[in-house]
């Protein structure tokens, strides 16, 4: 497999950089994007906020 040229060379944490970024400029919700890094949000919003599966397409597109 060749390697993608944008990536090649950068540390895998710079990507998880760049997927977050575009998550926001997308305007995608908080709780997607912090779940999508493998986070989990604190207090009330994390008790209550959760992905629903419309959320996910709309970061697949």
């Amino acid at each position: 497999m060749k390697p993608v040229e944008v990536f090649a060379g950068k540390r895998i944490h710079l990507v998880r950089h760049a997927h977050k970024a575009h998550m926001d400029e997308d305007g995608h919700p908080r709780v997607v994007v912090v779940e999508r890094q493998g986070h989990r949000l604190q207090g009330v919003e994390g008790v209550y906020s959760q992905v629903t599966p419309t959320m996910e397409r709309a970061v697949m597109r």
